[in-house]
């Protein structure tokens, strides 16, 4: 999905449960992200919540507890470490 370019400020949280972080948002404030959540190709998982009207967006995100979880961050760390 694209979301479009950020003329504004991203602001970048790492959380330790994002889905729970996710489920907590909508249900306080009742929006829904505007990207994921999703594993990146970076090997986060990532939900980017954006307001064009506001100027901003927030990403939260995780970072990999178990490499066996993501397979396709260690095909990444191969191919760049060897």
């Amino acid at each position: 999905m694209d979301v479009g370019t950020s003329s504004g400020v991203i602001v970048h949280i790492e959380v330790e449960d994002l889905d729970a972080q996710v489920r907590q948002i909508a249900e306080q404030h009742s929006i829904a992200p505007s990207y994921g959540p999703e594993h990146t190709e970076w090997g986060t998982y990532s939900a980017i919540f954006y307001s064009p009207e506001a100027g901003f967006a927030i990403d939260l995100y995780s970072e990999p507890s178990a490499p066996s979880r993501w397979p396709h961050l260690l095909d990444i760390r191969r191919m760049v470490f060897g």
